[in-house]
């Protein structure tokens, strides 16, 4: 896996790749990861991804429902 950049607020992490090995991988690595640490949810986004304002609140209060 990639080297591990961090921490950041609100339990975000940043991994490091040392190349190139495209969108599916990387996110592959990044689940992967999240998966180790028991994590809940998981948002995967894409260089090409524009978030709405309060878009993760959102799905987060509809989520507890």
């Amino acid at each position: 896996m990639g080297e591990l950049l961090g921490p950041l607020p609100d339990r975000q992490h940043v991994i490091a790749l040392d190349e190139n090995k495209g969108i599916a991988k990387a996110q592959n690595i990044g689940i992967a990861h999240a998966q180790e640490r028991r994590v809940e949810y998981i948002l995967l986004l894409d260089q090409d991804s524009v978030p709405s304002n309060g878009m993760v609140e959102n799905w987060y209060r509809i989520a507890l429902l």
